[in-house]
Order: structure tokens, then C-alpha cells, then sequence
């Protein structure tokens, strides 16, 4: 039956106003939230979980010389060749970032930066990309720690850390502009290592991003 004055219809405003609130959508826990100041970032990942990030945060170096052949292929072949090596030297004898993961993954974070902006106040200077890095194994010394970064010989000049002995090939993937995942192509084993950026200009290098594996 037709309702009475009494029991008027309810007005769509009425029910609109009597129906329950809409929930916000669960977030889901397998996406990622990565981090947006820029650094270098270990990852630690659980079944189930999403995946968490440690920074590993910059350590200055000194540049110093060492001499004797480099342990690369190249260094080998000049067969006594004189070369001068570069190191560098921190102190400390481990990091403070440190994974149990012998195959570890990091994640690069660039600063969101003006075009034109200085690279001094940049947290990885000039560097664009991380395909501009190396990943070093370092020694433990009495005083620190070491990495061997370049070697110089009369063959000419390996420029940057990748023709040095220790050092591991990467893998990248661009998640998002400035955000990038770096996983290595083998594993490592329990020690101390780095990831350096070294150009043309070596000496205006001045810090490393060191962690380890125990």
C-alpha cells in the first residue's frame, strides 16, 4: 500500500545519509612504498611481506697510492709492466649496514634536483645513473678498511673501478624516474664491500657506500 502522510517515503537525501560510510581500499602489503630521500638502500624481503629498506648511508674516503700490479686480467698481462694503483681508505674495520643475504638487492634513490642544478650539493654529484657505479670488495687493514679502485699502466688507463680486482657485475632496473634496482649477477661471500662511482675525475670522488655480508 501506498504510504500514508504519516509514513512518507524517505528523500534520497535521507538514505544517502543512512548508509554506511565506504571503507578506504586495504592497501596492498606486497607494494612497495619506496623510499623517496636519495641514498643507496639495502633490501630485505619475506615471503608475504613487503619489502623493507635500510639506508646505507655514505662514508668519505681517503684516495691513496699503493704500488704492484693490479689483480685484473689487464694488469696481469703487462707482465711487470710499472703501474701505480689507487685505494680507498676508511676507517672502521665493518660497516654499519649489514645483510645476512649473499645475493643481496639495493635500491638507488637520485635526487629529485632541478635540470642544471650543482652537483656538489647532489647526493651522487654528477652521477645519472647507477650503471656508473662499481661494486668493490674491500680488505680489512689494521687501520680500516681498503678497496682497490683503478690502475694506471703504459697500456693506457682503466677509468673507474670496473677493471679492478674484486669487483662484481651488476644488474639494473629503472622502477621510476630517479628510482632504480641494482641486483647482483653472483653471490658474494661474507666480508666487506662498496659501491664507488669514480670518472674522469678521480680526485673529486670522495665518498664510497659501504655494507656487509656476515
Amino acid at each position: 500500500p501506498a504510504p500514508t502522510s504519516a509514513q512518507a517515503a524517505p528523500t534520497a537525501a535521507a538514505v544517502l545519509a543512512a548508509a554506511p560510510a565506504a571503507q578506504p581500499a586495504a592497501p596492498d602489503m606486497l607494494d612497495p612504498v619506496y623510499p623517496t630521500e636519495a641514498g643507496v638502500y639495502l633490501v630485505t624481503e619475506a615471503k608475504g611481506k613487503a619489502p623493507t629498506f635500510q639506508m646505507v648511508e655514505p662514508t668519505p674516503f681517503v684516495l691513496a697510492k699503493t704500488g704492484g700490479l693490479v689483480g685484473s686480467l689487464k694488469g696481469v698481462a703487462t707482465a711487470g709492466i710499472a703501474s701505480a694503483d689507487k685505494k680507498a681508505v676508511i676507517r672502521g674495520a665493518t660497516a654499519v649496514a649489514a645483510t645476512t643475504e649473499k645475493t643481496p638487492s639495493f635500491i638507488f634513490v637520485w635526487d629529485n634536483a632541478p635540470a642544471g642544478a650543482n652537483p656538489a650539493g647532489l647526493t651522487f654529484g654528477g652521477i645519472q645513473r647507477p650503471n656508473e657505479f662499481s661494486l668493490i670488495a674491500m680488505d680489512v687493514v689494521p687501520n680500516g678498511r681498503e678497496a682497490i679502485l683503478y690502475a694506471t699502466n703504459s697500456w693506457g688507463s682503466q677509468t673507474g673501478a670496473q677493471g679492478a680486482k674484486g669487483t662484481y657485475d651488476l644488474l639494473f632496473a629503472r622502477i621510476k624516474a630517479g628510482v632504480y634496482r641494482v641486483n647482483l649477477k653472483n653471490a658474494l661471500t661474507a666480508g666487506e664491500y662498496c659501491f664507488v662511482a669514480l670518472g674522469k675525475d678521480v680526485a673529486s670522488t670522495t665518498r664510497l657506500w659501504d655494507f656487509t655480508v656476515r
